[in-house]
């Protein structure tokens, strides 16, 4: 019998971009004028830079 794990495990790098993706397309469609860049940052994070604001995002896939 194995025993169940519980740790965090990291999101895949390829649905990490998908939600990018897709994170990139409303904003897109909220603010049509407003420069956005989506830059892959680490294994697991973005940088995401909207006009001259700029933050890191760091996604963990969670434990269901």
């Amino acid at each position: 019998m194995q025993k169940a794990d519980n740790t965090v495990k990291p999101a895949s790098r390829k649905s990490n971009h998908r939600l990018m993706g897709k994170i990139q397309s409303l904003l897109h469609s909220k603010w049509p004028n407003m420069t956005i860049f989506i830059k892959h940052r680490a294994e697991h994070g973005f940088a995401l830079t909207i006009g001259t604001e700029s933050v890191d995002l760091l996604f963990e896939k969670a434990v269901n």
